[in-house]
């Protein structure tokens, strides 16, 4: 039993605290919930502190036992249920940043004691080692995600990670084409597999994921309209597959595409009617728009590397350029023919009812960027 060198006085319910000599610490010790807990320190103050803190955990309906564990073990129980409640792709997301940059640096600190001096220190070590500052927010977003869900658990009083600084979001530069350049891609993949593809993207402002889903039975050939309901994800055995929600519940809309999109559309389905008589039971019947050689769902990389790249060579187009420019060229269109930026957020399918639309395409746009509806 520890030598008591130094006892004093309290008041009612504060507990008792002593001097431990031979651990040269101040202890605590209070009868709650029907147990005697005890806290240590190094100097009397601490002790009360904790003491009090304590209590009130335990006052708030916290348990104390799962607030004493590290935040690598309550990020398993984070992970475990975002498993059973998000979609798989935003899942492997979060896995990914939790097992990579979060538990490697502070995964040992117990969860009660991440504060906003242990976020805002992790923030500038990952931003020291090289680390972009977006990579930075969205460890800074998985953490507090972790941390709120401890607090709606009643692991931990509060989240008190959320207020430390992280680094501003990076404004997104805008790289639309102009006329001419438009004119140069859509001669040069003229006769092309995915030429139609190109087309829809430019005249929808479709993001590719939604556009690589569409099904034939999506598609109003006769009136141009569109349904957006499904997109691309992730698939638990790698790969792609076609999810049942889109990013956000306002992706999920009705378009109108113009006439000139809808000529290329019904070209499209002529030429891929041909093709699926042609392969006959090697053609996988999944009744998709753009689907990849055999009418499995097409991937990604295959599309950028082996049909999106060779046709800016052959355009002569600048390498920046990427697939999702397409949807900066219908954006940067629609805002110079003066259509309402509600408008135009509702067809993109951003969920903010314009911010996002106002702060990445609404402000003073270069030559360039001023492109016209005669490029679509």
């Amino acid at each position: 039993m520890p030598k008591q060198t130094q006892k004093i006085n309290r008041k009612s319910g504060e507990g008792s605290f002593f001097f431990d000599s031979s651990r040269k610490r101040w202890r605590g010790t209070i009868r709650l919930d029907g147990r005697t807990r005890s806290v240590s320190a190094k100097t009397m103050t601490e002790a009360r502190q904790k003491l009090k803190d304590l209590k009130n955990h335990i006052d708030s309906g916290v348990n104390v036992e799962a607030s004493n564990m590290n935040l690598e073990a309550y990020s398993e129980t984070f992970l475990n249920d975002a498993k059973m409640e998000l979609r798989f792709s935003t899942y492997s997301w979060y896995e990914q940043i939790v097992r990579n940059h979060i538990n490697p640096r502070i995964g040992k600190i117990k969860i009660k004691n991440v504060d906003k001096t242990v976020a805002s220190s992790l923030y500038k070590k990952l931003l020291d080692s090289g680390k972009s500052e977006t990579l930075v927010r969205h460890v800074s977003q998985a953490l507090n995600r972790i941390m709120n869900h401890a607090e709606e658990n009643d692991v931990i009083l509060k989240n008190r990670c959320k207020y430390a600084k992280r680094p501003k979001p990076v404004k997104k530069t805008v790289v639309a084409w102009d006329k001419e350049e438009a004119q140069s891609f859509f001669d040069a993949s003229t006769g092309t597999k995915f030429h139609a593809l190109w087309v829809f993207l430019q005249g929808s402002g479709c993001r590719l994921g939604e556009a690589l889903s569409l099904s034939w039975e999506d598609i109003d050939l006769t009136t141009g309209a569109v349904r957006i309901t499904k997109t691309l994800t992730n698939s638990p055995g790698g790969g792609k597959e076609i999810g049942t929600m889109p990013k956000t519940a306002s992706s999920v809309r009705d378009i109108i595409v113009p006439g000139s999109v809808l000529d290329a559309l019904k070209e499209h389905e002529a030429l891929q009617l041909e093709q699926k008589m042609e392969l006959g039971g090697a053609w996988e019947n999944l009744n998709l728009v753009f689907p990849n050689s055999l009418g499995q769902i097409m991937d990604y990389k295959n599309l950028s590397s082996r049909y999106f790249r060779p046709t800016l060579r052959k355009a002569k187009l600048s390498r920046k350029y990427k697939i999702h420019n397409f949807r900066d060229n219908f954006t940067s269109i629609a805002l110079s023919m003066g259509v309402p930026v509600h408008l135009v957020a509702q067809h993109l399918g951003h969920s903010d009812g314009g911010r996002t639309t106002l702060e990445v395409y609404a402000r003073p746009m270069s030559a360039q960027a001023k492109i016209t509806a005669q490029s679509v």
